[in-house]
């Protein structure tokens, strides 16, 4: 194994309930500086109610506070759930997921990341009752509540890219929008018997993976949405990073480029590894008038330069730049109503 990849201390856990196929389901939690907010994930993990075994693969990716302490606390005490990895070093979000999945031992797969957390004991029994009943979906989410810092309601706020239809095919994706938030979402688990190189996770972008994932996914099937509210989406706003968003967009004045960048990996992985079309165009065009408009309120030769790389490899160029007050007033609504 990579060196990269050591798990420092892992502590094993109960023999007695961990057959491989004892295990219903596998929730893989991402944690990285979540020391004010892991206990409360945790616990709404534990307080679940089943007939059926699951685990919680926890992977902390190199946390510098107090995290790594607490999660060994919790390994210790509930042994027969929790498998730990603590990273030796930094392997980035997608690395993180990606390692902890293809060591899930599921038939389903769930998540949580360390700053979230589920509300309902029933979410992980009413998910997978759903998928056993019904075959023809790859996976299922529910609905959600998103809350403050402090863990206060935010009444209704949602996310522009998770979409609410009851199904949520690939054509819904768009190449970017989502079945669901991670939290809320449950699948059958593809890794198990991997029918392709999926390694894409975390090649196609190192903090990103969602859309990677859901991907994969809505390549073999749709989602279905539980109309039930069964956890917390947690909206952090802080200057110390530790908050994906602002870690990935806050002052990055190319943050729209490498967006792009990372829609046509997944565009050519699409194409000529899963031979479906998830609709990539749409977003790389969204994308180049958001960077169309940069240049114009600040115009550089960086900029410029992008600008022509962009319409270059475009499969359309003249659609491109037909389609940008479209898309600006597009982003402009979807401000206003998700602001």
């Amino acid at each position: 194994m990579d060196e990269s990849l050591t798990i420092c201390k892992k502590i094993p856990a109960n023999g007695a309930n961990r057959q491989n196929n004892d295990i219903k389901v596998s929730v893989t939690v991402l944690t990285y500086n979540h020391e004010k907010y892991i206990r409360q994930a945790l616990d709404s993990i534990l307080m679940q109610r089943t007939n059926f075994s699951y685990e919680a693969l926890v992977g902390d990716d190199a946390s510098h506070d107090g995290t790594p302490e607490i999660l060994r606390e919790y390994a210790e005490k509930y042994p027969q759930i929790i498998r730990l990895f603590l990273r030796g070093k930094n392997l980035g979000a997608s690395r993180n997921a990606y390692e902890l999945t293809i060591r899930a031992r599921g038939e389903y797969l769930a998540a949580l990341d360390g700053d979230d957390f589920w509300t309902d004991p029933d979410k992980l029994q009413i998910q997978a009752d759903f998928l056993d009943a019904h075959k023809e979906f790859i996976g299922c989410v529910h609905d959600y509540e998103t809350v403050d810092e402090e863990g206060r309601s935010q009444g209704k706020k949602r996310i522009s890219w998770i979409s609410e239809k009851k199904i949520f095919a690939l054509k819904d994706f768009k190449g970017v929008v989502l079945p669901g938030h991670s939290l809320t979402i449950m699948k059958r688990n593809i890794f198990k018997e991997p029918q392709h190189d999926y390694t894409i996770v975390y090649k196609a972008h190192p903090m990103i993976c969602d859309r990677t994932g859901a991907l994969l996914y809505l390549a073999l099937g749709s989602f279905f949405r539980i109309e039930r509210s069964m956890g917390a989406y947690r909206r952090v706003r802080n200057k110390s990073g530790s908050n994906l968003t602002s870690t990935l967009y806050l002052g990055d004045e190319d943050h729209l480029y490498n967006d792009y960048l990372y829609t046509d990996r997944l565009q050519s992985y699409a194409e000529s590894v899963l031979h479906v079309d998830g609709g990539f165009e749409i977003r790389k065009r969204e994308l180049f008038a958001g960077v169309l408009c940069r240049f114009f309120l600040r115009p550089s030769g960086e900029k410029f330069k992008i600008i022509k790389e962009m319409l270059k490899n475009a499969q359309a160029p003249a659609l491109y730049l037909l389609t940008v007050p479209y898309n600006v007033i597009k982003k402009l609504y979807i401000k206003f109503i998700y602001k």
